[in-house]
């Protein structure tokens, strides 16, 4: 299994696309000044509370087949509309798209509820957006770096 410190980096260079409400294409990313995470552009119109970005896929930072990480994540779904949690299609990418992730950004929601999701789901980290911050909370099995 990959290192916490390799994994946080890898997380780190995520870019986060998806479309709001008004049919605007967004790509977000955040970038790392010497100690901390820095969301590029620093404020966002498109997410005016807080939004936590999860996904099901690859548990533990393993690939599983395509067909299981779809099960998955229609899983999750439904566990977010249980909630009644507003929720936008995302995907997560790497920076040459070499790899994505189908996600979610959950608008709004009990920040407990996300990380007993995100552990339920396998999840080693997910990522807290709020208007001005970018954050890599770490939920995983993984020791925390």
């Amino acid at each position: 299994m990959t290192g916490a410190m390799e994994l946080l980096e890898e997380y780190g260079k995520t870019r986060i696309s998806f479309t709001d409400d008004a049919g605007i294409d967004w790509v977000v990313r955040a970038t790392k000044s010497p100690d901390y995470w820095m969301l590029q552009p620093p404020h966002f119109e498109a997410v005016t509370g807080e939004a936590w970005v999860i996904t099901a896929w690859n548990p533990r930072s393993e690939v599983a087949s395509e067909a299981a990480n779809a099960a998955a994540n229609a899983a999750l779904v439904a566990d977010i509309s249980a909630k009644a949690y507003r929720l936008t299609p995302a995907v997560g990418s790497s920076p040459d798209s070499a790899w994505s992730e189908d996600s979610f950004l959950v608008h709004d929601p009990d920040p407990a509820w996300v990380k007993d999701a995100a552990r339920r789901f396998g999840q080693n980290a997910v990522f807290r957006w709020t208007p001005s911050v970018w954050e890599i909370v770490w939920t995983g099995e993984v020791e925390q770096p």
